[in-house]
């Protein structure tokens, strides 16, 4: 059974510092994507970036290893400690947590980043 997991930070759970360092071009969410759905537990995969925050959604088969995963993967890429994003990034489990945050999310300029970089990932 897969499960949808949302992970990410904005301006009310990380400091500017942190966002800018989190912050994912087109090419950047295309790579950290195609490294997230290269392993079998995640099985799809979207990044929005703006200025405000950063998310990754994910349907995963095994969610607890596909987090722990995305957020190595993260701290590796802004060069920070995993255990300084624990603090700050939020992870709500399940389509009803996941959906509702995505539904209130304002898409803004990040749709085209997002769907070309969800693109990139399903092609694999």
């Amino acid at each position: 059974m897969s499960e949808l997991l949302s992970l990410g930070v904005s301006h009310k759970t990380a400091p500017v510092e942190v966002r800018e360092r989190l912050a994912l071009d087109e090419h950047d969410a295309e790579r950290l994507l195609r490294e997230l759905t290269a392993h079998d537990e995640v099985h799809e995969a979207v990044a929005i970036s703006t200025c405000n925050r950063t998310e990754l959604y994910l349907v995963a088969g095994d969610p607890v290893q596909a987090e722990a995963d995305a957020l190595a993967r993260l701290a590796t890429y802004a060069g920070i400690r995993p255990t300084e994003l624990a603090h700050v990034v939020y992870t709500p489990r399940n389509c009803d947590a996941a959906c509702r945050r995505r539904g209130r999310a304002r898409w803004g300029g990040s749709r085209r980043a997002s769907s070309t970089a969800s693109r990139a990932a399903s092609s694999r």
